[in-house]
């Protein structure tokens, strides 16, 4: 009780904690930590680190040197050593003075212009929050303790494979297996928000309990000696760099940081934290023609401290010893000379021979990148031994606890934090998921909810992103002034328009890499002074201090060299850039800068596509089309990128509203691309839904005359094998699938079937909801089984986008009356296929072990990150030529999983023993087979049996059909007239 008492003492006369309640929330947690018998050295630390993050929080107190006095306190009190930092036994005067000023540098975070509050930085402590990314840990928990576990992750092509062992750094794998064993057994945690996101499976057959645990890219980091972290703009991963450097230099120096993820060093590691953005262009200043070694990298450390000869020497000493981590952010943003930006590939592979070359020399490497750098053009770039990971969206346990932080930080009151936030949440729910999980928008939305209240929130990345530019232009600096900034407002003369427009075209030029911007900045990527000057002649006496104002006052701009500025955030720059083309209708220039690099330019055309799908008047359509038809004859080699950028401005319905001239030109070009091995899966989808707005004509896609418009594939009989043989068992056990789940689909086994005609497609949107608009469809008692009918789902509504897409939200009795209405349209029995048909039309000849772990152009998994259906035929066809029978979404099939007593129809597949029977009750289980869209790679084979009620409605379940071969077939496979069976 002394400690205890003492500790209570500390808290209640520790100056400038003034809020009651913060108090008594912080003195609860001792006495439950005291009656869990926690060793009294661990109760200290953990609540010296929550009583500093709680006056962080709560009170934004910056005086951290009182609770740095307090935290030493309870560690003497408790005899415990300080854990919080790995101290080192002495440090060099320059080591100390670099990581004194990077730790300064590093420890606020960088929309500090927009988010401060007067003279208040936003600490990077405050507000950082554990982020996920796709690597992760299972483990198997047997009698008590852990008894298995491994780590998955995703390769450079996009695979999923093991972690090899012998990359693992062993001691931060201990700590990690620690923290588990503490959350499973004993529900123990230091704070709330540190809580591991554990994902249990109930216990299995003997008694095993399956677990989980996707790390953060810290947690990652610290068990990869080279790690490569990939997300898209705004997803979070500068401010992972700029944290990690940050921790790093502060334990490195001995202080004290509220580590909010588990990173385990075990030894001191001294940062070196590069953008690469400024050390390219650095480079390219210094007249750098061959490859960069780390005697360049070394100068140019030193040259941003002044010059300092000793810091120097320090660097290089760490890196030499192997006590240095370097970290790179940014390698898509890699500069380059004008020759050398004509080859982004070399760009990135100039780049990353640096990275490799340290890597070798026996220092830790984390490198950030934008998927296109690491996957368009960076694949065969880095050195065996390098593991890639992607950041995932943001959970919904890490946004609220991100946003409370955020608007703790940006000034709101402890108490008024709530109501904020519930204001908030009810926008985040209706706000895109993939807009929802980047933490950039996360924090735009939390600031303009504070500044301007929730009626000013926006769904739409566009009016974010214009509503952010505005504050750091217009609004926000009309009262208050920014850190560092020289207070200064805008001259009232300064007209709103001919400013944003000078931006528009500086961000654009810079972006596009035109020969005439390299007149003077340093790099073609950098805005030259001179020039900028030109742009802002208008203002004549006051262009000074109008450019003064973007540089210190908004943060918008910042200097880079004597000659050269750049755009502070890359993403306002796309969004000014987009606004621009919009504006001007420079569509050709774009296409045709777009299909030379796509990469680059992709975050732009989805904030261009945005802009142009809310505008009314629909006359830039034809003006993008025509840009598009010149584009394809003038750089044919680019033709499928300059079809994908069309059709991925052409994605929302209004775009639908073209002459009949310009849609068969559209419809032409998007057709023939569809599935160009060019085009990434993205590309493909905005293809698809592109191609869906304007008609999709494809044979087996639409209807005709109001009747589906289904094409046959015949699937010849015989002696087929089906099941899982054994060695496509040791694959799917080594693709992540356990011994448990793979047992229904054993043994491998050979059967009689007759031949039949299976539909090369799902059944699309399009042909599903003409059922339901036939006046002898879905409101036809007949079709319906007594289960089905009158419960249904009632019509479908299909996006214009969607038409083309696999039917959806479809239950197995609907699926069976459309197959019942279809019959009798056609003249010929259809019926979804059962199981054994299923699965001999999917392997057609081949093993059950013959799919693509990994890739992303094979089928429609959760490899390709679309995260929904995509539109059929996409991702080709298998050798039969039918097309989606391995992903994208689940089929049902009409064989029963059980009976309505629970008895599972196990193989070998036996047509007479009652799994056939169409009139078990809706307490049965549904064969459904293919995978979909959500599916890792193990349950993306032609084996795996899923079963699901037939009542049962999901995005990710689907079907399609078969029917008997005609009495002669001749050598035609396939065939199809006005939708009905040839």
């Amino acid at each position: 009780m002394v400690l205890e008492d003492d500790l209570r003492e500390r808290v209640l006369n520790v100056p400038h904690i003034s809020r009651t309640a913060t108090r008594e929330a912080l003195l609860l947690c001792l006495p439950r930590r005291i009656s869990e018998r926690v060793p009294l050295a661990e109760t200290a630390r953990v609540f010296a680190e929550k009583l500093a993050q709680a006056v962080v929080e709560a009170d934004h107190w910056r005086r951290g040197e009182n609770v740095r006095a307090l935290e030493a306190a309870c560690r003497d009190l408790s005899g415990a050593p300080d854990e919080t930092s790995a101290r080192p036994s002495s440090l060099s005067a320059p080591m100390s003075r670099y990581l004194s000023t990077l730790a300064d540098e590093l420890h606020h975070v960088e929309l500090s212009h927009i988010l401060a509050q007067g003279l208040v930085e936003v600490q990077l402590a405050t507000v950082y929050c554990r982020l996920s990314c796709d690597a992760a840990i299972s483990v198997r928990v047997r009698d008590g303790d852990i008894a298995e576990w491994r780590i998955r992750r995703r390769t450079l092509s996009g695979g999923a494979e093991e972690w090899p062992a012998p990359t693992l750094r062993e001691p931060a794998m201990a700590r990690l297996l620690d923290r588990i064993r503490d959350e499973i057994f004993h529900g123990r945690f230091q704070r709330p928000t540190e809580r591991l996101p554990v994902v249990a499976r109930p216990l299995s057959a003997d008694g095993v309990l399956h677990l989980y645990y996707p790390l953060s890219p810290l947690e990652a980091a610290s068990l990869a000696d080279h790690l490569i972290i990939v997300g898209e703009a705004g997803s979070g991963k500068s401010t992972v760099t700029r944290y990690l450097a940050y921790t790093l230099a502060q334990r490195a120096l001995g202080r004290p940081v509220a580590t909010q993820e588990l990173l385990t060093v075990d030894r001191t590691l001294v940062p070196i934290y590069v953008r690469i953005a400024d050390f390219t262009h650095w480079a390219v200043k210094q007249n750098i023609s061959r490859d960069i070694g780390t005697d360049h990298l070394l100068d140019y450390v030193a040259e941003q401290f002044a010059g300092d000869d000793a810091i120097r020497d320090a660097l290089e000493g760490a890196l030499n010893a192997g006590e240095a981590w370097l970290i790179f952010d940014g390698l898509d943003e890699s500069r380059g000379s004008a020759a050398l930006n004509a080859n982004l590939e070399e760009r990135y592979r100039r780049m990353t021979r640096l990275v490799n070359l340290v890597a070798a020399r026996g220092s830790r490497v984390l490198l950030t990148s934008r998927p296109f750098a690491t996957g368009e053009y960076g694949q065969p770039l880095f050195a065996a031994g390098f593991v890639s990971v992607d950041l995932c969206g943001m959970a919904d346990h890490e946004i609220e606890f991100y946003c409370r932080r955020t608007l703790s930080a940006i000034g709101c009151r402890p108490a008024d934090v709530d109501r904020h936030w519930t204001q908030l949440r009810r926008w985040i729910d209706r706000v895109d998921a993939d807009f929802k999980r980047r933490a950039l928008f996360v924090t735009l939305l939390c600031l303009v909810e504070y500044r301007h209240g929730v009626a000013n929130l926006t769904a739409s990345r566009v009016d974010l992103l214009r509503q952010a530019y505005e504050l750091m232009v217009w609004r926000w600096p009309d009262n208050k002034r920014s850190v560092g900034g020289t207070g200064k407002e805008l001259p009232y003369s300064v007209n709103d328009a001919r400013l944003n427009s000078a931006l528009e075209v500086v961000a654009f030029e810079t972006l596009a890499h035109e020969p005439s911007w390299d007149t003077g900045s340093d790099t073609e990527d950098d805005i030259d002074k001179g020039r900028f000057y030109r742009e802002l002649d208008v203002f004549r006496e006051q262009m000074f201090e109008v450019l003064e104002f973007l540089i210190e006052d908004s943060g918008l701009l910042r200097v880079v060299g004597p000659k050269s500025l750049r755009f502070s955030f890359r993403i306002i720059q796309e969004f000014l850039a987009a606004t621009h083309v919009a504006d001007t209708g420079r569509f050709t220039e774009l296409l045709g800068l777009a299909a030379e690099q796509t990469g680059p330019w992709a975050e732009t055309l989805s904030l261009l596509a945005e802009m142009l799908s809310s505008d009314d008047d629909r006359s830039w359509v034809n003006k993008l089309i025509d840009a598009a038809v010149t584009t394809v004859r003038a750089k044919p080699d680019h033709a499928d990128s300059a079809a994908w950028v069309l059709g991925r401005l052409l994605r929302d319905e209004k775009s639908a509203r073209m002459s009949a001239e310009y849609a068969d030109t559209v419809r032409e070009m998007l057709t023939r691309v569809l599935v160009s091995p060019a085009l990434n899966a993205g590309q493909r989808d905005d293809v698809g839904r592109a191609l869906s707005v304007v008609g999709d004509r494809r044979p087996g896609v639409g209807v005709r005359a109001g009747v589906p418009d289904l094409e046959w594939v015949d699937v010849p009989g015989g002696r087929v094998r089906l099941g899982l043989e054994e060695e496509a068992f040791a694959e799917a056990l080594r693709l992540g699938g356990s011994r448990e789940f793979l047992a229904p689909e054993t043994p491998s086994y050979e059967i009689s079937l007759d031949g039949f005609r299976i539909s090369r497609y799902p059944v699309t949107a399009a042909q599903y909801a003409a059922f339901w608009e036939d006046e002898g469809g879905a409101s036809d008692e007949r079709w319906w089984d007594a289960g089905g009918w009158p419960v249904s789902s009632g019509p479908p509504v299909v996006p214009p986008a969607e038409r083309n897409h696999p039917a959806t939200e479809v239950s197995w009795y609907e699926a069976m009356a459309f197959a019942r209405w279809l019959s009798a349209r056609l003249g010929v029995h259809v019926s979804p296929p059962t199981e054994a048909q299923w699965e001999h039309a999917a392997r057609w000849g081949r093993s059950a072990a013959t799919v693509s772990p990994g890739d992303p152009l094979a089928f429609n998994g959760h490899a390709t990150g679309l995260g929904g259906p995509n539109a059929v035929g996409v991702f080709g066809e298998n050798r039969l030529g039918v097309a989606d029978m391995i992903g994208n979404v689940w089929e049902w099939c009409t064989s029963a999983y059980t009976d309505d007593s629970g008895r599972v129809f196990g193989y070998p597949y036996d047509p007479d023993d009652g799994r056939e029977s169409l009139s078990l009750s809706d307490t049965c289980y549904r064969v459904v087979r293919g995978g979909s869209y959500t599916n890792v790679d193990f349950m993306l084979r032609p084996t795996v049996r899923g079963h699901d009620r037939p009542m049962f409605r999901a995005r990710r379940q689907g079907f399609r059909l078969v029917c008997p071969l005609p009495e002669t077939t001749g050598s035609e496979t396939t065939g199809s007239v006005d939708g009905t069976p040839s």
